[in-house]
């Protein structure tokens, strides 16, 4: 009897033992397999520093104030902005408007500000410009603060603080490879298109009207 039971508890030994290694060998396998899938993250690519499209409210800011300076819609580019006494005079923003009467394709790239409610935003679009055929994809940059249940952009002088962290931002390698993918499209366009080529020697020549928003510098 004693050894008969020596075997079963022997056997009941193993078990636990086989019962053990198999957990184990499962969790390690599901470890390595899944670690791998990639994960949905709404716009997110975990490959960049920035997030496409993410933030819809942001989205949302950028086609309002893009379509205010088309328009040269005073009420709507002021709602737009955390100082709307730029556009009291809105003389030079007419002007503009009569060269460049459309932006396109807008595209938001957003990287979190130097405080929690802040955030940069690169803008990549492509403007409709009178006369010319082809529409160059052009890019910006903002600095875009959340205040009072709203986005909106901070047109005012930037603090020496955050103008040194948006220029460190906007020296990162994928940043970089935005401002690169724009200078392929344009000088694209620059090669096909004739009268974006005339458009552009215009501007070199001061004899176009300048451009509708400072963009940061690549």
């Amino acid at each position: 009897m004693r050894q008969g039971n020596n075997r079963i508890q022997k056997l009941k030994r193993l078990l636990v033992v086989g019962w053990a290694l198999f957990i184990l060998l499962a969790a390690v396998f599901f470890l390595f397999f899944f670690k791998n899938l990639p994960i949905p993250s709404n716009g997110v690519d975990s490959k960049y520093t920035y997030e496409t499209n993410a933030n819809l409210d942001i989205n949302a800011l950028m086609i309002s104030y893009f379509s205010g300076l088309a328009a040269c819609d005073q009420s709507a580019l002021k709602e737009c902005v955390t100082d709307p006494s730029e556009f009291d005079d809105m003389s030079d923003y007419q002007q503009k408007a009569t060269m460049i009467t459309g932006y396109r394709n807008i595209d938001c790239y957003t990287i979190p500000g130097l405080t929690e409610d802040a955030t940069i935003v690169y803008v990549v679009f492509n403007p409709t410009i009178v006369g010319v055929n082809s529409t160059p994809k052009d890019i910006y940059c903002f600095y875009v603060l959340y205040q009072d249940g709203s986005y909106k952009i901070d047109n005012r002088t930037l603090s020496e603080d955050v103008a040194s962290y948006v220029a460190s931002v906007t020296k990162w390698d994928d940043v970089q490879a935005l401002y690169q993918m724009v200078k392929e499209d344009e000088d694209r366009c620059l090669a096909e298109d004739p009268t974006f080529y005339e458009f552009t020697q215009k501007l070199v020549n001061n004899e176009a009207l300048p451009e509708v928003a400072t963009p940061a510098e690549p």
